[in-house]
């Protein structure tokens, strides 16, 4: 036999205690907390444009070849060059280009969630290097290149 619905009684209301709420707005203030702190520590520990730069310059000037007995310009083990770049900085997309002798480079560097692109390339004297935060400019490495010097 089915219950009528005035013979089933009123439902019972839900009821919380202070304790339970207190109990979960303090485990979603802990989270909320813990994700800022996260956040900050995550964007201290990228570098800068000036940084990256100057690490470019540095992988470059590093890898620079020796001129050959003959005076001519040697040539840069680009090989090795992608393998120091590689992971050099984090949170930055590194970009690497050589001219057909491999006697001239260039790097570019685009940050993954920004729009800032650092410009490197060997030139006669020492390695150079741009910051351009034009976001319509392409950030790759041929365009370092084709400011790069060849060698004299």
């Amino acid at each position: 036999m089915e219950l009528l619905a005035e013979d089933r009684g009123a439902p019972q209301q839900l009821r919380v205690s202070r304790r339970k709420v207190m109990l979960v707005g303090s485990l979603v203030v802990l989270i909320a907390l813990g994700a800022g702190v996260t956040a900050v520590l995550w964007s201290a520990s990228r570098p800068g444009v000036e940084e990256v730069a100057a690490e470019l310059k540095a992988a470059i000037g590093q890898s620079a070849p020796p001129h050959a007995a003959d005076g001519s310009a040697g040539r840069f083990d680009t090989a090795a060059l992608r393998n120091l770049l590689d992971g050099m900085v984090q949170g930055w997309y590194v970009d690497l280009a050589a001219d057909n002798g491999a006697t001239r480079v260039g790097a570019a560097a685009r940050e993954l969630d920004g729009g800032s692109c650092v410009f490197a390339w060997s030139d006669v004297g020492g390695p150079l290097s741009a910051i351009v935060t034009d976001p319509a400019l392409p950030c790759v490495a041929d365009i370092a290149l084709v400011a790069a010097k060849a060698p004299s």
